[in-house]
């Protein structure tokens, strides 16, 4: 079962959170997801890293249930948005001497994507969820 890393599983943990307010809590949650990446580099003994890449609502999350969910390995959720963020979780795998593997979770439909962001319970702004689809694209071309 692999140990996942998530800025919205850690947005739960912060006092005061809503899902309607999910935004507001990005970064704390993602410096919080970062912090947590980096300790369990240290900590962990599995060999494998995944870097699960993919936009706001992209379907990582299924992805993750459907074909990670029996893999003895670490998996960083995130939406990898620049280079620079993707080449620094990159750099700090292969620094502790772990195996890197990036999957990337692309949508079908980019109007289906966009009606599941719309209706799902956390909420960003529209901006976020074009923000995040473009970057996550070019971080992996």
């Amino acid at each position: 079962m692999p140990i996942l890393i998530s800025a919205d599983e850690i947005k739960k943990q912060i006092p005061n959170y809503t899902p309607d307010k999910a935004e507001s809590f990005h970064h704390e949650s993602a410096r919080k997801a970062d912090k947590l990446f980096t300790q369990t580099l240290k900590s962990n003994k599995d060999k494998y890293v995944i870097l699960l890449n993919g936009e706001t609502a992209s379907g990582k999350t299924e992805f993750l249930s459907t074909q990670l969910v029996n893999e003895d390995c670490i998996v960083f959720d995130a939406t990898l948005s620049t280079e620079t963020i993707a080449k620094n979780k990159l750099r700090e795998i292969i620094k502790a001497k772990k195996t890197p593997i990036i999957y990337s979770v692309i949508p079908d439909d980019l109007k289906r994507a966009f009606t599941a962001f719309l209706n799902r319970e956390r909420k960003f702004s529209d901006i976020h969820f074009y923000k995040t689809h473009s970057g996550s694209r070019k971080t992996l071309l």
